[in-house]
C-alpha cells in the first residue's frame, strides 16, 4: 500500500533490417585512363568503415508496473534511455499497473512478458495454481514499518501498546502488522487499530489523531515532512525487527523461463544493471521518468525514487536480486496463519535464482 503520492497509477519499435541490392545495369566502360595523383599529394587514409550484417531484430517484451508510473519505478525508465534493455536485445514498453495481484494476473494471462509484483502476491496466486514465478527480488527489505510520532514516546515496540496505529483495513499491512507485533512479544490486542485509507493516513498523524501508522515507512516519513517539516518520528522497520515479508520481485511466465529464458537473462541483467546506476544517479533516472511523463512532479517523485532505494539492496551479504529462502518461508508461514495460503509449497516453486547474475546464498 502506498502512500497517496501515487497516482492511479507505450511504444514497440519494429526494426526492419533492409538488404540494398546491386544494381543489375552494366556498368560503363571508361574511355580514357583517369588522371593519375601526383605522387607529392598526402595519401587520404582509410576510414575504417566496413559493411556490417544487419542488427537482429530484438524481442519485444512489456514490463507492467505494479502501480502507476511514479518515481519509485524511474529507473526502468532509465534503463530504456541508456539503452540498457536494448543492449540485451530487448524492446521493452513499460506498462502501468493496478496492484501486485493484478501484475501476478497479467502475467499469467500472457498479457505482459514481466511484472513487478509483491512476493506475497506471487505465494497466494501460485498456490492457486497461477503459471507464475519470480526471478529477482528488487526490494530485498520490506518497505512496511511502524511510524510513530516522536512525543507519542515510543522507544521500544514494546511501548506501542495501548497506543492508537492507522492503517488501511485488508491490505497488506493488515496482514503483516499482527506478526510483527506477536515477533516483538506485543499482543496485537493491547494495540487500537484505526482504520484509515491512505488520503488519511498522513492528514491523520500530523493532527495527532493517532500515534502511529504502518506504511511504506521512508515514503510515508518524507510526505509528511512536505506538510509539517518540524514533525519527527521514530520508525521501526518490519524487516529490522523479524517480520521482513517478501516484497517487489521480477515475476515471468513459467513457460517464459522455460522457452525464453535468453529474455529472462536479459531482462534481470538490465534491471538490474539500471537499479544499480540509478543509486548514485537519481537524478539521471527522474529525467528519464519526466521525459516519459512530464506532468508528474520532481521532487514528490525524486522523494519515492530515493525512498525506494533504501529498500533494494540492504544486506550487502546477499547479491542484488537474490531471493532470501528465509523471508519466502516467513511470508508463506505468515499466510498460512492467516489462512490466505492452505498448504506449504517447495519454494522453488514461488522464485528463482537461476537468473540472477551473482550466486544467490
Amino acid at each position: 500500500m502506498k502512500t497517496q503520492v501515487s497516482r492511479k497509477l507505450v511504444l514497440p519499435v519494429i526494426l526492419i533490417a533492409a538488404l540494398l541490392l546491386p544494381s543489375c545495369a552494366p556498368q560503363a566502360t571508361p574511355t580514357t585512363e583517369p588522371a593519375a595523383q601526383p605522387t607529392d599529394q598526402p595519401q587520404i587514409p582509410a576510414t575504417g568503415v566496413t559493411e556490417t550484417a544487419p542488427p537482429e531484430l530484438a524481442a519485444e517484451v512489456t514490463f507492467r508496473l505494479s502501480w502507476t508510473k511514479e518515481g519509485t519505478y524511474a529507473s526502468y525508465y532509465l534503463a530504456k534511455e541508456k539503452g540498457f534493455f536494448a543492449e540485451e536485445g530487448l524492446d521493452v514498453e513499460i506498462l502501468e499497473g493496478s496492484g501486485s495481484g493484478t501484475s501476478v494476473q497479467s502475467v499469467a494471462a500472457n498479457d505482459a512478458t514481466f511484472a513487478m509484483a509483491d512476493g506475497t502476491a506471487v505465494l497466494s496466486a501460485v498456490q492457486e495454481g497461477t503459471p507464475a514465478i519470480t526471478v529477482a527480488t528488487i526490494n530485498q527489505l520490506s518497505p512496511y514499518g511502524l511510524i510513530c510520532r516522536k512525543d507519542a514516546n515510543v522507544n521500544t515496540v514494546e511501548d506501542v501498546a495501548g497506543k492508537r496505529v492507522i492503517f488501511p483495513g485488508g491490505s497488506g499491512q493488515a496482514l503483516v502488522f499482527p506478526a510483527f507485533l506477536r515477533a516483538n512479544n506485543v499482543d496485537p490486542a493491547e494495540v487500537t487499530v484505526v482504520n484509515g485509507d491512505s488520503p488519511t493516513m498522513i492528514p491523520a498523524i500530523i493532527q495527532g489523531e493517532v500515534d502511529c501508522a504502518v506504511d511504506f515507512a521512508a515514503a510515508f516519513i518524507a510526505f509528511a515532512n512536505q506538510q509539517a517539516p518540524d514533525l519527527e518520528f521514530t520508525t521501526f522497520m518490519f524487516g529490522d525487527y523479524g517480520a521482513n515479508t517478501v516484497s517487489q520481485g521480477i515475476v515471468t511466465h513459467t513457460d517464459t523461463v522455460a522457452e525464453h529464458p535468453d529474455w529472462v537473462t536479459g531482462f534481470v541483467s538490465a534491471v538490474l544493471r539500471a537499479n544499480q546506476y540509478t543509486v548514485d544517479h537519481v537524478d539521471e533516472a527522474i529525467d528519464a521518468l519526466l521525459k516519459d511523463s512530464p506532468e508528474l512532479n520532481r521532487e514528490t517523485e525524486t522523494e519515492l525514487l530515493r525512498a525506494a532505494i533504501s529498500t533494494w539492496h540492504p544486506n550487502t551479504s546477499l547479491p542484488w536480486g537474490c531471493s532470501h529462502a528465509p523471508d519466502w518461508t516467513f511470508s508463506e508461514n505468515l499466510l498460512l496463519e492467516e489462512g490466505v495460503v492452505s498448504e506449504t509449497l517447495p519454494l522453488d516453486q514461488y522464485y528463482t535464482n537461476e537468473f540472477v547474475p551473482e550466486e544467490c546464498p
